[in-house]
């Protein structure tokens, strides 16, 4: 097999093991090592990390994947993909925190990783519906988490609907960051493909002080048909160096705060 154009980082290389053995079923350590330029070695050590997230069963000489796996594989890929760009933005994301706030982590993964971020002096009260940030937080100190509740959705780890809106009026939040499936540059919009989505940020937006959006550059090449939030001077979002120049000039005419991050050289993760 060709050796690939360019070195990965190694969430590249990850993510596209992941998808090979989705795939496949089944890869050898040899063929990968080939195909990724990388040596054996770094194959298995990537086939370890792989397969403690749960993504693949390492075999002798490779790795397999088992067919309850697959839907897995599929949900939570994203979790791989950008995420040294994820890690930075919530990183970044860490100074509008100050101890004692109540603060909403909403859903997607880039919120995933400010979870995984926090530190554990600042005693913050964290309120979501997103069952991966309890999973991050669970039993960590420092974190006070409350579930508003509702309904599962779907495919995901979300838990919303009617039944969550009226939790969610009962708290008062001093920071509440989002995630987004698109964003509209010029138009200065976040954008959602879920239509339940405005209705729970328009809740929320009312109840926090502050309202800061998490996304990676990478939705500003994908399609949203509804509009979550158009941007305006007091919010703030955060995200990567990967937006072009004509981007993050029409973003500033929304007078909303921009930030704009560098990943890891690497594009490494946590």
């Amino acid at each position: 097999m060709p050796l690939p154009m360019k070195k990965l980082s190694r969430n590249e290389r990850r993510e596209t093991i992941r998808s090979l053995v989705a795939e496949r079923g089944n890869l050898h350590v040899e063929e990968l090592s080939e195909r990724l330029g990388v040596t054996t070695m770094t194959v298995r050590r990537d086939l370890a990390a792989l397969e403690d997230l749960g993504f693949l069963v390492r075999t002798y000489g490779g790795c397999s994947v088992l067919p309850t796996m697959v839907r897995q594989l599929t949900s939570v890929g994203r979790e791989l993909q950008q995420a040294g760009e994820k890690t930075a933005i919530a990183r970044a994301a860490l100074r509008y925190l100050s101890a004692g706030q109540a603060i909403y982590i909403d859903t997607g993964s880039t919120c995933s990783h400010l979870a995984r971020v926090l530190p554990d002096h600042l005693d913050l009260r964290v309120f979501t519906n997103n069952l991966k940030v309890v999973s991050e937080l669970s039993g960590r100190d420092g974190c006070d988490v409350i579930v508003y509740g509702g309904r599962l959705r779907k495919g995901s780890s979300h838990l919303g609907g009617e039944i969550a809106l009226p939790r969610m009026q009962d708290f008062l939040l001093d920071v509440a960051f989002f995630g987004a499936d698109a964003v509209e540059p010029t138009r200065g919009e976040v954008r959602a493909t879920s239509t339940e989505s405005p209705v729970i940020f328009r809740v929320l937006e009312m109840q926090a002080t502050r309202q800061v959006f998490l996304v990676d550059s990478t939705k500003f090449r994908k399609r949203g048909s509804v509009v979550l939030a158009k941007l305006h001077p007091g919010m703030t979002l955060i995200t990567d160096s990967g937006i072009h120049e004509d981007e993050r000039m029409l973003l500033q005419k929304s007078a909303a705060e921009i930030v704009i991050v560098d990943p890891p050289e690497d594009g490494a993760g946590p």
